[in-house]
């Protein structure tokens, strides 16, 4: 069996040579020989075509795909753009702020924006 870095390297070097997607977009961690893949792709073909090159890897035993499809022209904000947001917001000045927001740290997930603090 193959050591999981070894196996990580194989199976980024297979996306690299994979033209129908763009490998750099596309995160791959490896654990007991399962490669899980992470990052966003324009379309469902890239993610399909990306499961499919880590797929034929030797020694890739299954594959945890956690590709998400951003499709253009979409305005949804991502986890990122939602955090910057809020964090944008509480650095302004007491008096410039819409609410009683105080420094806090802010934390999103799924969407969803949650603050930490008091």
């Amino acid at each position: 069996m193959k050591a999981d870095t070894e196996l990580q390297r194989n199976v980024l070097e297979e996306l690299q040579w994979d033209p129908s997607f763009d490998a750099a977009e596309i995160g791959i961690s490896a654990k007991d020989g399962i490669i899980t893949l992470s990052g966003q792709v324009a379309n469902f073909a890239e993610k399909s075509a990306a499961v499919r090159a880590a797929k034929r890897v030797s020694g890739v035993k299954a594959v945890a795909d956690n590709i998400e499809v951003r499709l253009p022209g979409i305005s949804e904000r991502t986890d990122a753009d939602i955090a910057r947001a809020a964090v944008n917001v509480l650095e302004r000045p007491r008096s410039k702020r819409r609410s009683g927001a105080t420094r806090r740290s802010m934390r999103s997930e799924s969407r969803w924006r949650r603050m930490v603090g008091k």
